[in-house]
This record gives structure tokens, sequence and C-alpha cells, in this order.
């Protein structure tokens, strides 16, 4: 869920953007699917770690976290100047649209052939 609303929000600056109202429009559905999946993560890590590593779990999460959004920002930045804005938020809202259709195909996939679901436990 969190990532079709940072999906739209890449595809909305990317094709409909012609003023200030609809890039906040667009912005806050970045907001929401950040906001969604800052809470599913840290949920899904402390489910997903062993008792004894569930600070600690946290811990690298938040410093991978933050060493990528340095990083991801520099790059995006660069990217930005070379392509455009339409062309680069184009390019990552199709980028995350086939990202959602993969998980999705996997998931499918993974039920018609009976793969366990390691999240199933989680509850």
């Amino acid at each position: 869920i969190a990532s079709c609303f940072i999906a739209c929000e890449c595809l909305g600056l990317g094709l409909l953007t012609d003023s200030f109202a609809e890039v906040l429009l667009f912005s806050a559905c970045f907001g929401t699917g950040n906001g969604i999946f800052i809470g599913v993560i840290s949920v899904y890590l402390f489910r997903l770690a062993p008792e004894e590593l569930k600070a600690t779990a946290q811990s690298i999460y938040a410093s991978v976290s933050a060493a990528a959004s340095i990083v991801g920002n520099l790059v995006g930045g660069f990217a930005y100047e070379m392509l455009g804005g339409r062309s680069f938020y184009l390019i990552l809202g199709i980028g995350i649209i086939m990202s959602i259709a993969l998980l999705c195909m996997t998931a499918f996939i993974g039920k018609q052939k009976n793969i366990p679901d390691p999240t199933a436990e989680l509850g």
C-alpha cells in the first residue's frame, strides 16, 4: 500500500503537475506512503528479529536507512539534473510499479507452488 502512494506521487509529478497545489497534493501522497512504510517496517523488524536481537535489528535498520537516504539524495539530485524533473519522476514511478508487480507475481507464484510464506507466522 505504501508503495502505491509513493508511485502515485512519482507518476503525478511526472505526468500531471502544472501548479504548486498539484506538487503539494502529490507530495502528500509521498508523505502518506512513507509514513505507512516507516510504521510497518518497524513492526515487521520487531516481529521478525529474535528476542535477543530486537534492538540491534532496529539500530542496524536505522543506520542503513540513514546512509541510504544520504546516498539516494545525492544520486537522485544528479539524476534529476541530468534527466529533468518529468523524466526523473516518470522513471521512478514506472520502476515502483514494476516492483509492485514483481512482488505480487512472486507471491502469486509462491502460492501456486505451495511455497511457505515466511511472513505468515508474523500475523
